[in-house]
């Protein structure tokens, strides 16, 4: 009986131990589950901090700038570059930034079919046709069936192009129908059926949608810092075709950028005075509306922050819509 009472000890004491032991893992590994969310915590808030840095930085240099034109090699475009091969520490984070012209682009809220074609086809980007041929698809009119997808996303009616998409074709891929109004995000392209993540963004050296096309401003686009394929995608001059536009074209990148508001003028009188203003006005030299792109990060851990900027001619600005990306 006794040899029983010490054999139920035992165990009892053993099953104490196990209790004990238990309980110390169960303790310390919420512990340090609580010490790895707090430090995640604390790293996104220094992301976060890092990123507001950086915007705030962009933000300033285009504040400075009052220059009468814009061009990327001013300071508001030549500082941030450097920022991604150096970039700033701010605390135990550190942050880079981007500024990039939005009148460098075109809007895509009020371009024809023609022009968005002609745009896509010279960096070959376009939306592949459903039939095929030796199991390849067809990429003839690859480019034009891109442009007629989006003017049938923005135009009015419910009556798709030859090659476009309406209604019908979004529910079909359960899409929300088309907006069949103005965008006011270029995000909005990535609704659109078949428009992939590859043609939205930057692929190597070649450009995306988001890098080509843009819903602010009013249409004009500025010659020091549009790719010159966005500024050929316009049609024109009248009466310049093939060779002779081209030798246009030539000697217009040779003069660029224009560092004074009359550069573009006088090249046009010395170059051909009869080139009708209803062409020439479509360009600028100096730019309304600006993104500033910041990235801070901490670790593994990134923020990113966006704001798109509006200036006026008397170098007042106002930040028309601010991003985060958590």
């Amino acid at each position: 009986m006794t040899n029983r009472k010490k054999g139920f000890a035992l165990l009892g004491s053993v099953l104490f131990a196990a209790l004990l032991v238990t309980l110390f893992l169960k303790y310390f590994g919420e512990a340090g589950l609580q010490a790895r969310i707090d430090s995640n915590l604390d790293q996104a808030l220094q992301g976060r901090l890092a990123a507001r840095a950086g915007l705030s930085m962009g933000l300033a240099l285009l504040f400075q700038d009052r220059n009468p034109t814009d061009d990327y090699d001013e300071s508001w475009s030549e500082i941030p570059r450097l920022t991604s091969k150096y970039p700033i520490e701010v605390g135990n984070g550190t942050c880079s930034v981007t500024i990039s012209d939005e009148a460098a682009k075109l809007n895509v809220n009020l371009s024809d079919e023609e022009t968005l074609t002609t745009l896509f086809e010279k960096f070959d980007l376009g939306l592949l046709g459903s039939a095929t041929i030796f199991g390849e698809p067809i990429r003839q009119g690859a480019s034009r069936r891109l442009a007629q997808h989006i003017l049938d996303y923005l135009d009015l009616d419910d009556s798709p192009r030859p090659m476009g998409a309406e209604t019908d074709a979004y529910r079909a891929q359960n899409l929300p129908p088309p907006r069949n109004s103005p965008m006011l995000d270029i995000r909005e392209l990535r609704n659109i059926p078949g428009l992939t993540p590859e043609l939205f963004f930057r692929q190597g050296r070649r450009p995306g949608l988001s890098d080509l096309l843009t819903v602010e401003g009013e249409g004009f686009i500025n010659l020091n810092t549009a790719r010159r394929e966005v500024v050929e995608s316009i049609p024109g001059p009248p009466g310049y075709f093939g060779e002779k536009r081209k030798a246009y074209f030539d000697a217009l990148y040779k003069c660029l950028p224009f560092k004074r508001v009359a550069g573009y003028y006088d090249f046009l009188v010395s170059y051909d005075p009869w080139i009708q203003k209803q062409y020439s006005n479509r360009f600028v030299l100096f730019s309304s509306f600006f993104r500033v792109e910041s990235e801070g990060w901490v670790g593994k851990v990134v923020r990113r922050m966006t704001a798109f900027v509006v200036r006026s001619r008397v170098g007042e600005y106002q930040v028309k819509r601010l991003e985060e990306v958590p």
